[in-house]
């Protein structure tokens, strides 16, 4: 769970009782504090060699904007087709449901694993 250990189990603990699944089920809380940096496996390229889209530069993305929007546009494009997967915080997937007018968002997969 990172930081906020304690908050973060409650909240899911929260989402599971809203979907109806078993309070029998284990929420394991993790240390409080999560580590900082990430192992990147040999021959993996470093950030400012990796275009993170096809047709992008490394600078593309520097500014959040740039990926809400990528994540709306993607969506248009591949209506029930897309499936986001996010390492780490989702700030940028939930910028673009705020943005979503339109609700091309609700048929999108949606895989989250927190960290590296």
């Amino acid at each position: 769970c990172g930081s906020d250990a304690d908050l973060r189990a409650g909240v899911a603990r929260g989402w599971m009782r809203l979907l109806g699944v078993s309070e029998q089920i284990p929420i394991a809380v993790s240390r409080p504090k999560g580590v900082k940096g990430a192992h990147i496996p040999p021959g993996f390229p470093k950030p400012e060699h990796a275009n993170l889209y096809p047709g992008t530069s490394n600078t593309s993305f520097q500014d959040s904007k740039h990926t809400t929007q990528l994540i709306l546009d993607l969506a248009k494009k591949h209506k029930g087709e897309l499936t986001i997967t996010v390492w780490g915080p989702l700030t940028v997937l939930a910028d673009a449901l705020d943005m979503d007018s339109e609700g091309v968002l609700k048929q999108v997969g949606a895989f989250h694993m927190q960290g590296q």
